[in-house]
């Protein structure tokens, strides 16, 4: 007695913790709310002080622009034998990590070689697709160039991302050719973004305007090669801009201009931004470069990237343009945990009214915009197998962000019913209580999902009866994605990049002026028919939802990253009612508080109450009733009859 008197005390000071915990942050809120309402004039002046994008532009307009370069000094070349040697060493390096493990079959090399080829070949046409300069018929790459540069690419690229995780937990994709064609639509977005950028107008009279491209496709692809190794062996807080543009003067990259030739000076830095840009999927890829001026360059090219990107973020924040499609303001939730179901797709599109939309930014993930009514999802989850971890200042280890993004994807793709959550548990408890290991015994088409192995593991005999797959195309996977993954669009990058389901016409751009979002109308069920070749990126959503298992109710604290977007979306889904029968039926909060719909109103008149009771009185030998109280739940309405002689009888009504 006295110990379940001390559970119910510490329950009851927990309970009052997380009340107390949840009143101050209303407060919080509520003072934070105000002091911008009230004082939005301070607040931008505060932000602009801080803007040094356009504090040294100012300066530099008012001053006059820098006729020198400061601190110039000769850089000196390297031998022209050691650069080879060098390169040779990157080269040798992928090419010895892919004989240990590589699984590639015939197939699928002679699909990875289609699928470059083909990509190679319409690459005008995936300029204009995935870009924003429809009237640029120089696409800067042509077939012969990316050819030839295919494999630097790759290397420099995405080498990184098989070191890291053959690392730290093991290489996913074990087929070479299937890693390489899964990182095409990166590969094209990243070379899109640069060549868009990398137009200057020479002089523009009425209506004829003159551009030019100051470096070749080689020259760009060489600097591209180059800020991605530099990225891989070093990080975006140590790199600063001078050392990447040194090193490209000293392996003769880049000519060296003369210490008055600013002009030259500034668009090779102007290369290296937007090399540095079109690398990073987790900011927001501006189509118009910042106004970052010679000045600027000039006073901070010893600071580091990650430095730089922070100047640009505030200069962002301090800059109110055009937005068409802004993202939709709301509150943080103030609640500790939620009820994982409100967070699937099938609920956000049919009780939320939300479409879904992917986006190529991280920082877009789980936000929604307006104008658009869309909720976007990152769609390029093995950019972070490089095991970037984006929340490792406020914690003292680390942990790769992929981890908790598995978690996001597994929330917004877990199906609804209970009758296919019993069949998904089975493959996430099988794991848990090790019956069946998934570094060991769980298979994705038919092979296996490469995870770090315990040594206490290493040696053990598979049972091979105990073995589950994963496949898209049978049962039960087909039937657990079928209620929210496959209600999905397919993603607009791999669509263009695969060519698949004449992309030309089925990806659509949101605004071809401010905005080059783009969504596509081909269902995600065109996996399908990729079997077994699917993107490594569409691999980790499906594996992540069979993999986590949540709870009736689960905490924010899971998720340290993204609460803030989940605390916000959980804002916008409790502010919604119904306003139609289907949302009505699907609506997974507390239904007396959304009764009075007009459709409701109008499905009750259309019971006939009185032929209900005396239904009832016929089947209890002619004893009189009448009505009782009634409820409405989530499926039907229930009236309580009540006979004469005392008894009562509940009457459920299935809701349409």
């Amino acid at each position: 007695m006295i110990a379940n008197d001390s559970e119910t005390t510490d329950q009851d000071v927990v309970k009052s913790l997380r009340e107390l915990t949840a009143s101050v942050q209303d407060v919080c809120n509520t003072i934070t709310s105000e002091y911008r309402t009230s004082h939005p004039d301070k607040l931008r002046a505060k932000v602009k002080a801080k803007d040094e994008v356009t504090n040294t532009l100012y300066e530099q307009i008012s001053k006059g622009r820098p006729e020198k370069i400061m601190d110039w000094e000769k850089i000196e070349l390297m031998p022209i034998d050691k650069i080879e040697m060098e390169n040779k060493q990157y080269a040798q390096k992928y090419e010895g990590f892919w004989k240990k493990i590589d699984e590639s079959t015939s197939s699928e090399q002679e699909a990875a070689i289609q699928a470059y080829t083909s990509a190679f070949d319409r690459f005008q046409e995936i300029y204009r697709l995935l870009g924003w300069r429809e009237d640029d018929k120089n696409a800067l790459f042509d077939k012969s160039v990316l050819t030839q540069s295919r494999d630097l690419l790759i290397e420099s690229i995405f080498g990184i991302e098989v070191y890291r995780m053959s690392r730290f937990g093991g290489s996913p994709e074990r087929s070479r050719m299937l890693f390489e064609v899964s990182r095409l639509p990166r590969l094209l977005i990243i070379l899109v973004r640069i060549a868009c950028r990398q137009i200057y107008i020479v002089s523009a009279c009425g209506q004829d305007k003159i551009e030019e491209r100051p470096f070749s496709a080689p020259t760009t692809v060489s600097v591209l090669a180059l800020v991605a190794r530099a990225l891989q062996y070093g990080n975006y807080a140590s790199v600063t801009m001078d050392k990447l543009l040194r090193q490209c003067y000293a392996r003769r990259i880049l000519n060296q201009p003369d210490a008055s030739d600013v002009d030259t000076y500034e668009k090779h830095f102007d290369l290296l931004y937007d090399c540095l840009t079109a690398l990073d999927f987790t900011r927001k890829f501006r189509e118009i470069r910042e106004p970052l001026c010679l000045l600027f360059y000039m006073r901070h090219k010893s600071k580091t990237v990650h430095t730089i990107f922070e100047l640009v973020e505030t200069h962002r924040e301090a800059t109110i343009g055009i937005n068409n499609f802004p993202e939709l303001p709301l509150e943080e939730n103030t609640s500790s945990v939620f009820s994982p179901e409100i967070f699937t797709v099938s609920y956000l599109l049919d009780f939320g009214g939300l479409n879904i939309e992917w986006t190529d930014c991280l920082d877009e993930h789980l936000k929604i915009y307006t104008g658009r009514n869309a909720i976007r999802i990152f769609a390029h989850p093995t950019f972070f197998y490089n095991n970037v971890d984006l929340h490792q200042n406020e914690r003292d280890y680390m942990e790769p962000t992929y981890y908790e993004l598995a978690l996001t994807y597994a929330l917004l793709f877990r199906p609804a019913s209970s009758r296919t959550l019993k069949r998904l548990k089975y493959y996430v408890v099988a794991g848990e209580n090790q019956q069946i290991p998934w570094h060991r015994c769980v298979t994705f088409n038919g092979r296996p999902i490469h995870r770090f192995i315990p040594r206490w593991d290493e040696g053990k005999v598979v049972d091979a009866s105990k073995i589950l797959d994963i496949n898209p195309v049978q049962s039960p996977t087909k039937d657990i994605l079928s209620e929210s993954f496959y209600r999905c669009s397919y993603l607009p990058s791999a669509q263009i990049a695969l060519n698949i389901a004449d992309p030309s016409r089925a990806v659509k751009g949101i605004d071809n002026l401010l905005d080059r979002h783009r969504v596509t109308s081909t269902s995600m069920q065109q996996i399908l028919e990729l079997a077994p070749n699917y993107p490594e990126d569409l691999k980790f959503m499906i594996t992540s939802v069979m993999e986590n298992n949540f709870q009736d109710m689960e905490s924010f604290v899971r998720f340290p990253y993204f609460a803030s977007r989940l605390r916000r979306l959980k804002t916008y889904l409790d502010s919604r009612q119904p306003n139609t029968l289907r949302q009505l039926w699907v609506d997974r909060r507390d239904y007396r508080s959304w009764y009075h719909t007009p459709e409701l109103e109008r499905f009750v008149e259309t019971i006939l109450l009185d032929e209900l009771c005396a239904t009832a009185s016929l089947f209890q030998n002619g004893v009189s009733c009448s009505l009782g109280n009634h409820t409405i739940g989530g499926f039907d309405i229930v009236y309580e009859l009540k006979s004469s002689d005392g008894v009562v009888w509940p009457a459920r009504i299935p809701l349409p």
